[in-house]
């Protein structure tokens, strides 16, 4: 067999990959190149400067009573036949966006035409408060030299004695930023007002009514009374809270709002207080909203009420007792997996 002559080249070769990368690094040489003397030229001929608000505003900040987009200080009073109950004041100081060589002293003044303008963008139907029922006090604050907050606060307050004047349900006063009367600020646009808003509500109810508020004494003979209800009875009847018995009841689940209405046979005068006994605390009635009648289908509104929770057996008692034969107590809230009463009562007073 003939051997077979093998020749080896040792001749040095460039292949494509090499190639590429040595292209490329000449490339990236004359760009860094480029750039070098491009920041060069900058530096020689341009500079740049981005510089922030340098004016200084004046602004208000209600904190955590922030409604929105709207600051607010929500109030609520409560009219009943022995008087207004509630209480409305506010006191907020006014601030800036950064210190100041110089004192800045601002006035706040109520702007009712600012009411109209809320309503439309909010879709509400607020009323403005009657003149002179507010009273602004500090009306004009000042915020020291080298500080971001006024040294004193601006106070807003309803007195008691006016409350009879507000009749409406709901109230608004717009407190606004209105003049820069010294240093070197400007008003913000977009945080220089607040809104005093005043709910009211007329009601002959107490809240949370405990065993010992009760005054009355209760009815024993409830032969003659009937009830009924507005949604279908899950199991037992409604004169089951009629018989004595706690452990007797009717209900409805899942539970839903509900009206019951109680014709009591006869009209009863001085009813101090209603009891409803829900069986057990883990089903209590939460808020109920009564009316009463002497004829049937002749309603009057009493009010809503918040129940005490503290035991199976609760109480609705009114500021000022009612006669009626008639009465209706609607379900707005409760506790647990049923609507369930046992017994319902009422209690009257001499």
């Amino acid at each position: 067999m003939r051997k077979t002559d093998v020749v080896i080249d040792f001749k040095p070769r460039t292949s494509k990959n090499m190639k590429n990368n040595l292209n490329i690094k000449i490339a990236a040489f004359f760009l860094l190149a480029i750039g070098f003397l491009m920041l060069q030229a900058c530096d020689d001929d341009e500079s740049f400067d981005v510089e922030g608000e340098s004016t200084t505003r004046v602004y208000l900040n209600s904190g955590s009573y922030t409604v929105g987009e709207y600051m607010s200080f929500p109030f609520s009073i409560i009219h009943t036949p022995l008087g207004s109950i509630g209480s409305v004041q506010a006191s907020f100081p006014i601030r800036s966006t950064m210190p100041s060589e110089s004192p800045i002293t601002v006035s706040i003044q109520a702007d009712n035409s600012l009411v109209d303008a809320y309503n439309e963008v909010n879709e509400t139907e607020y009323s403005a408060l009657p003149d002179g029922v507010a009273q602004l006090v500090q009306n004009t604050l000042t915020i020291p030299s080298g500080a971001t907050i006024s040294a004193d606060s601006m106070t807003v307050s309803i007195p008691v004695e006016a409350y009879v004047q507000l009749t409406e349900a709901n109230y608004i006063l717009p407190l606004t930023l209105s003049s820069v009367q010294s240093g070197d600020a400007t008003i913000s646009e977009n945080r220089n007002t607040l809104y005093l808003m005043v709910n009211t509500e007329v009601t002959n109810l107490y809240n949370n009514v405990e065993e010992s508020d009760v005054e009355g004494v209760a009815v024993d003979d409830r032969s003659l009374w009937t009830a009924s209800l507005d949604i279908p009875i899950g199991y037992g009847t409604m004169s089951n809270m009629f018989n004595g018995s706690a452990q007797s009841y009717w209900y409805v689940t899942p539970p839903q709002e509900a009206t019951i209405t109680i014709d009591l046979g006869q009209e009863y005068s001085n009813i101090s207080e209603l009891s409803l006994h829900t069986y057990s605390r883990n089903y209590s009635l939460t808020s109920v909203t009564v009316s009463s009648g002497v004829e049937e289908g002749n309603w009057e509104s009493i009010g809503t009420a918040d129940l005490s929770t503290s035991s199976s057996l609760q109480y609705i008692k009114f500021y000022e007792p009612i006669d009626a034969r008639f009465l209706r107590i609607h379900v707005n809230g409760w506790i647990g997996d049923y609507l369930v009463i046992s017994e319902f009562n009422i209690y009257t007073s001499n």
